[in-house]
């Protein structure tokens, strides 16, 4: 999912000259990543803005945030206005 811990695996997938990714789930990338993404083939984007950050030769995909299924239960079976609940006008 990229940050510092990304940069190892990077490194060594490309050592071995396999594909390697990372994905940034942040509108604007850190540090880390962008250190990374030079190493990667394809970068991997939650927000197609953040593109922007990264080299232009670079290949990249929007492909959201993946969330884990029991929170996206929750959200469904929570229908009280958000609005409402952070008292919001």
């Amino acid at each position: 999912m990229g940050g510092f811990t990304s940069f190892a695996p990077v490194w060594a997938g490309r050592e071995c000259k396999t594909r390697t990714l990372i994905h940034d789930s942040n509108a604007i990338p850190g540090r880390a990543n962008k250190l990374t993404a030079k190493f990667c083939d394809t970068i991997l984007l939650g927000f197609e803005e953040c593109g922007a950050y990264f080299a232009p030769e670079k290949a990249k995909r929007t492909v959201g945030t993946p969330i884990r299924s029991a929170l996206l239960k929750a959200a469904q079976e929570s229908m009280e206005d958000p609005h409402k609940f952070f008292g919001l006008s």
